[in-house]
């Protein structure tokens, strides 16, 4: 079993919201960083739904399954 981390000095901060059809959750240790931290995380979150969305007409998945059979630059 291990000790609980030491926490002091530590100013949690969260924030959530809802992206790609669920729930995020984003918690820091450092409560000031938490607008920088949540910039960061909804560019990596639109950058994944660029890529990956099926619901997106320009999505490298969507013109991946156009494709099927065939080779598709992605």
């Amino acid at each position: 079993m291990t000790a609980p981390a030491d926490t002091s000095g530590f100013t949690f901060a969260e924030s959530t919201w809802r992206a790609l059809g669920t729930y995020v959750q984003l918690t820091v240790a450092f409560g000031d960083r938490l607008p920088e931290a949540t910039g960061r995380v909804e560019q990596l979150l639109a950058q994944v739904d660029r890529a990956c969305s099926r619901f997106r007409d320009d999505s490298d998945l969507t013109r991946a399954n156009s494709g099927a059979g065939a080779w598709v630059r992605v």
